[in-house]
Parts: C-alpha cells; sequence; structure tokens
C-alpha cells in the first residue's frame, strides 16, 4: 500500500513538472484545500530530512558537529512550520491581486494554483541543494570560508574561492529556471481555474508583490537620503 501511493505520489510529481495541461486538467474538480496542501507537504517534508541530513555529514566531515546540529534542528522545525502556512499566506497575496483585476472565482481557485505550484519549486530546490552539498565537500577545510571569524574576511577571499563561485552561479541558475518553471505553471493554472486570461493571469500574481516592492524601494531610498551620519 505504501509503495502505491509513493508511486502514485511521483507519477502525480511527474505529471506536475513535465505535463502541467495534463495535470491541470487532472485537478479541476478538487474542492478539498487538504489535497494540495498535503501534496506539497509531502515533499517539503522530504526536502527538509534531506537537508538535515546532508548538513549533518558535512559538519561531520568538517568535525564541526556542535552546536550546528541545534541550529539546524531550530530550522528545520521553523521550516515545516512555514510550509504549512505558504500556500495559504502567497494565495491570500495573489488573490488580491486577482480581485483588483476582477476575477471572480473564489479563494481555492486562487489557492489551488499556488499551492500545487510550491511543489516545483520544491523540486528545484532538491535539486540545488544536492549539487551545493557535492561542491561543498570539494571546498578544502582550511578555506577561509570555513575558518577562522567570518566577519573578518575579505571579499576578495570569498569570490576568490572556486567552489564558492560556481555555488552562487549553480544556485541563481537554478533559482531562475523554478521561478520561471513555477510562474508558467501558476499562470496556466490560474487562468483556467479563475476564467481569465493568461496576461491577466500573469499581473494578478505579480501585481502584490510589484507593489510590496516598489514600496520596500521606496522606503529605502528615503532612509537613505534622510540619514544624517554622527560624527
Amino acid at each position: 500500500m505504501a509503495k502505491e501511493k509513493k508511486e502514485r505520489y511521483t507519477k502525480r510529481l511527474e505529471s506536475l513538472l513535465f505535463k502541467p495541461d495534463k495535470f491541470i486538467s487532472s485537478i479541476e474538480k478538487e474542492k478539498d484545500y487538504s489535497k494540495p496542501l498535503f501534496f506539497y507537504i509531502k515533499i517539503a517534508v522530504f526536502s527538509i530530512i534531506l537537508e538535515i541530513v546532508l548538513s549533518l555529514a558535512i559538519l561531520a566531515v568538517r568535525k564541526t558537529l556542535d552546536s550546528s546540529a541545534v541550529n539546524l534542528l531550530s530550522s528545520a522545525i521553523f521550516s515545516l512550520v512555514l510550509a504549512f502556512a505558504l500556500p495559504f499566506l502567497l494565495a491570500l497575496i495573489v488573490h488580491l491581486g486577482v480581485l483588483i483585476l476582477r476575477g471572480k472565482q473564489g479563494f481555492f481557485n486562487t489557492y489551488k494554483p499556488i499551492a500545487y505550484s510550491l511543489p516545483i519549486t520544491a523540486s528545484y530546490g532538491i535539486l540545488s541543494l544536492i549539487i551545493i552539498t557535492i561542491l561543498a565537500v570539494t571546498i578544502p577545510a582550511s578555506s577561509p570560508l570555513l575558518s577562522g571569524d567570518p566577519s573578518n574576511l575579505d571579499i576578495t577571499q570569498i569570490f576568490a574561492n572556486k567552489g564558492f563561485l560556481i555555488s552562487m552561479i549553480i544556485s541563481l541558475g537554478i533559482s531562475i529556471i523554478s521561478i520561471i518553471h513555477s510562474l508558467y505553471f501558476q499562470v496556466k493554472a490560474l487562468s483556467n481555474f479563475q476564467k481569465i486570461s493568461k496576461l491577466r493571469a500573469f499581473f494578478s500574481i505579480i501585481l502584490i508583490p510589484l507593489v510590496l516592492l516598489i514600496i520596500i524601494v521606496l522606503i529605502i531610498l528615503l532612509a537613505a537620503v534622510t540619514y544624517t551620519p554622527t560624527v
């Protein structure tokens, strides 16, 4: 039974990642909040456990397994709590955009595309985690990234480390692909379930985050302009 559930989940995840139209059709009649939520929670839990295992392995190899293990546990608990809240928080933000652009199919039809898009992001996160871990073990223990007081590190020391640079480039590349893939699914699914055009769906998704970003930038600029350094 457990094996069958695992295979069913794997097939659904594969469909989500590689056959979005087919997946969207398969979830069209879903009305239960828990199905999208726990579809995401399963891969989120796997990601959290994998991160703990890989991080502990690296810490053990580098003989720095002390208070870091406690930090990993607290971080894992926070990540798990966030995983339960994230689909609803993101869906709420997007739904405000949907309402502004006159979408009328209700919150659930915004929640469903957003909640089902999160396993896409999580999948790329797992891929990034595995690649970065492989690269991390290649960084010498004597590297300035791993020894001494981090506050005393010179920026040139950090960027002179090839492992660090490669990790940054790969992380950035995977993040960009993840955002595009996730946004692509969100636009198609939101357009379908809210019965709006793909263009309106796209702007519904980015509207509130864009407004918040502009507000934050303006606050930072205002703070920089009005800041008076003390002598």
